[in-house]
C-alpha cells in the first residue's frame, strides 16, 4: 500500500492495489499524480488529490525497483529486473520507448532536471545516460566494483552521482 501525507496533500486514504511489496514512489512536479512501482510488475498512476487509481500500465517481466516523472509531469521512467528502462506516457499509460543494454537487473533511474536525459544504474555495475526523446544510448559509465543501486543528477544536471 502507499500512504500519502503532506502539508498541501492533507492525509489521504492508503492506496490499495499492489499485491507485492512496492519498491519505488514519487510525485509528479505538477502534484497532480502520484506513481508507485512494485514487486508485482506494474507501475500505478493515483491522483494525488482522490487516491484514486487512475490506471495500470504493464509491460515489464520482473520486479520494478524505482520510478521517477519528468519535469513536465507527462512521463514516468521506471526500471527492473527485466533488465530495461521504460518511459511511459502518464496521460494515456502507453509506453513511449524500452531502453535495453545493460545486462543484469536494472535498480536505480532518474531524469535530469531539464528532461533531457535519463540516467539508470544496474548490478551489471554500470551507470547509463539514454536521451529521453528517442531513446537513444548516449554514454556508459563504468568504475563501480559493485551493483549501482542509486542515481541522481545534480540540479544544473551537469553532474551525474551514483552509489553502490
Amino acid at each position: 500500500h502507499v500512504d500519502l501525507t503532506g502539508a498541501s496533500l492533507g492525509q489521504l486514504p492508503l492506496l490499495l492495489g499492489h499485491t507485492k511489496p512496492i519498491h519505488g514512489v514519487c510525485v509528479t512536479v505538477n502534484r497532480k499524480y502520484v506513481l508507485s512501482v512494485s514487486e508485482d510488475e506494474t507501475v500505478r498512476v493515483w491522483a494525488a488529490e482522490s487516491g484514486q487509481q487512475i490506471r495500470q500500465m504493464d509491460g515489464h517481466v520482473g520486479a520494478i525497483w524505482a520510478v521517477c516523472a519528468t519535469p513536465d509531469s507527462e512521463q514516468a521512467i521506471t526500471c527492473s529486473n527485466d533488465k530495461s528502462v521504460r518511459v511511459w506516457n502518464i496521460l494515456t499509460g502507453e509506453q513511449v520507448h524500452e531502453l535495453t543494454g545493460h545486462d543484469k537487473w536494472v535498480t536505480a533511474v532518474c531524469v535530469t532536471p531539464d528532461g533531457q536525459h535519463i540516467v539508470s544504474g544496474s548490478h551489471d555495475r554500470t551507470v547509463r545516460i539514454w536521451c529521453r526523446r528517442t531513446g537513444a544510448l548516449v554514454r556508459t559509465l563504468e568504475g563501480h566494483a559493485h551493483w549501482v543501486l542509486c542515481v541522481a543528477a545534480s540540479p544544473d544536471g551537469r553532474l551525474v552521482v551514483s552509489g553502490g
